[in-house]
């Protein structure tokens, strides 16, 4: 019956029926948001082809909706369309969708492969199976936004050359992943992809990754050692936050800034080598790192935020007579050590000529 559908503009946007095998009306191309939200009544829905769109929560919480078509007109399934369809079993995703969204089938019992993937486009897009240590399969390209988000079953993930992307908060929670093996063809990491995985204790990036968005490591409170490779490196704010474990860091040459909070809290961070590419160090960078001792900082840094290195109680910086370092120490009443251009040697704060070499350091 008609009446049991509410439609504008061929969008259907609400379902009042009490049917529990649902036939969609012809001419419909988009199942606005909510349409079925909770409805627990529906067994079977039919969708006429010309579907194009699922919209945001269309399905979800129809907890005894067992079997749904998704026509190969169907390009667009929206944010947890199908979220808790715990018995829905037949679902197939067709070759003309094109996006789907977060936590689109998110604790719904299809559309997994045999190895507990859902996939679409070479694009991963949920797991859903029962092994701890999971391969990538080696024909996908990407790993979308949460995929694994609160998986506390995996304890590692090997990711191949072919994956791209690593999409928002794609790993988020995931509490007992321990070991992360990364390759080479890797290009960007989305923003919290392993925030609070709160067991990773190793991270080696590949040379290729070019971009680590906000917040990626935050959090990761087992974290102790990250080796960046690339020579090309743009970093968000928030990278390395509250990683309280963290003791060394690799920072790549040609890294322009190193941005605001990126170590705020690594109580535990002793040293690091700033690289002579390095132009500006945001706000509270490495606030509260209090075991960070001798840092040089290079005569390329013109920035530095005067709450950068807030809270580093065992902090000395090193760096060249009359620098942008250099008054920073000063304006802040920080412990400084010049270093001598000439041998690289340091030298106490008040000293005019290097005490190896000679050379005049003011």
């Amino acid at each position: 019956m008609t009446d049991n559908f509410a439609i504008k503009n061929n969008k259907l946007t609400q379902y009042r029926g009490q049917e529990k095998i649902v036939v969609i009306p012809e001419g419909i191309t988009e199942i606005g948001k909510n349409a079925f939200f909770r409805n627990r009544k529906i067994k079977k829905v039919i969708l006429p082809h010309g579907v194009i769109t699922i919209g945001n929560n269309a399905f979800a919480g129809c907890e005894n909706l067992t079997e749904l078509n998704l026509p190969d007109t169907v390009q667009n399934i929206g944010d947890c369309a199908f979220q808790n369809c715990q018995q829905l079993t037949t679902l197939q995703i067709p070759n003309s969708v094109i996006n789907i969204g977060s936590l689109a089938f998110n604790k719904c019992a299809s559309p997994r492969d045999e190895n507990g993937f859902i996939i679409a486009k070479n694009i991963v897009y949920g797991y859903y199976g029962t092994k701890k240590e999971v391969v990538i399969p080696n024909d996908i390209t990407e790993i979308a936004q949460q995929a694994f988000c609160g998986d506390c079953n995996i304890t590692s993930i090997i990711i191949h050359g072919n994956v791209s992307r690593i999409g928002v908060s794609a790993f988020h929670g995931c509490e007992n992943l321990k070991n992360v093996e990364f390759s080479e063809g890797l290009k960007s990491i989305g923003g919290n992809a392993f925030c609070a995985c709160i067991n990773l204790k190793i991270i080696s990036l590949p040379k290729s990754v070019s971009k680590i968005e906000q917040g990626a490591f935050s959090n990761c409170y087992a974290l102790e050692s990250v080796d960046v490779q690339s020579d090309c490196l743009d970093l968000d704010a928030y990278i390395f936050m509250c990683c309280k474990s963290l003791k060394s860091v690799r920072l790549p040459n040609g890294l322009t800034s190193i941005p605001e909070n990126t170590f705020f809290n690594c109580q535990k961070l002793s040293g690091v080598q700033i690289p002579k590419s390095v132009v500006s160090i945001g706000k509270n960078a490495f606030w509260g790192c209090e075991s960070l001792e001798n840092v040089v900082i290079p005569d390329s840094v013109t920035k530095i935020n005067d709450f950068s290195f807030s809270y580093c109680k065992n902090l000395k910086i090193v760096a060249t007579a009359n620098s942008v370092a250099h008054k920073f120490c000063v304006k802040r009443n920080k412990k400084f050590a010049i270093a001598c251009t000439s041998c690289n040697t340091y030298n106490d704060d008040s000293a005019i000529f290097c005490h190896k070499c000679g050379y005049k350091l003011v």
